[in-house]
């Protein structure tokens, strides 16, 4: 089963009060939120790839001011216009797109960043059409040489049915996606259990592992070529396979 697209999703999250209200009561560990601040360099730039409606950034800049640094930079960017805009009025010094992580405008590329995170968003982008790697080329693209990206997903649980809404991700999945666009892996956990989706009883009742993993880029040029390559192909042998023509990857 394929996730929904994300004009779909974006529309829930839009429409759905129930949804932001858990968003914005989120809470994040004061020890994570610490560690990030202290990995910023002075006067560094942190962007939050897929913000919802503000609350980790809300977070995270009360723990840098409480640290004394006020130096820091934030951005964020979110493709729902609602959650976007929650976000701004949530977050007042930082500065916040609505925009599309599978193609970015030039005006959130003409920013790099100490310091990427994105929780949470990755798995709503479907592999078989390549929007899974435009997704990462986008932030390899934004994150500095020797800048971190912080990647937050659903870890796949085989003793279960695949989500229709989601694309989970395995740990050897997400490493190695990491590391094909030029991130060396610093660390990689599995925390604690989280429960996504709407506050139905249904999703209520299911709860899935959540996969961090953090990688530094170490590539000094940008991402390569060869991975829009792969992804417009493989974009293109589904469509033509969908068509009955029985399209085919080949790559050369």
């Amino acid at each position: 089963m394929k996730p929904e697209n994300n004009d779909k999703i974006a529309q829930e999250y839009e429409t759905n009060e129930g949804y932001r209200k858990r968003a914005r009561n989120n809470l994040f560990p004061l020890p994570l939120l610490n560690h990030i601040v202290e990995s910023i360099p002075q006067d560094g730039k942190f962007l939050d790839a897929g913000c919802g409606v503000g609350s980790f950034l809300k977070q995270l800049i009360r723990a840098a001011r409480n640290k004394g640094r006020s130096d820091i930079k934030f951005f964020a960017i979110d493709y729902a216009q609602a959650m976007a805009d929650e976000a701004r009025r949530e977050n007042p010094e930082a500065t916040i797109f609505q925009d599309d992580l599978k193609n970015l405008s030039s005006e959130v590329k003409t920013h790099t960043f100490d310091y990427v995170n994105s929780t949470d968003v990755l798995f709503f982008f479907n592999p078989e059409l390549g929007e899974r790697d435009k997704a990462f080329a986008s932030l390899r693209s934004v994150t500095k040489k020797d800048g971190l990206l912080r990647i937050a997903v659903r870890e796949q649980r085989f003793d279960k049915e695949p989500s229709p809404r989601f694309s989970d991700f395995s740990e050897n999945d997400l490493r190695t996606t990491m590391q094909k666009f030029g991130f060396a892996i610093e660390s990689s956990r599995i925390g604690n259990k989280k429960n996504y989706g709407p506050a139905t009883q249904d999703n209520l009742d299911r709860f899935y592992d959540s996969l961090v993993i953090v990688g530094r880029n170490i590539e000094q040029t940008p991402s390569p070529r060869l991975a829009d390559i792969v992804s417009e192909r493989r974009a293109e042998a589904l469509k033509n396979e969908q068509r009955g023509r029985g399209g085919s990857l080949k790559i050369t």
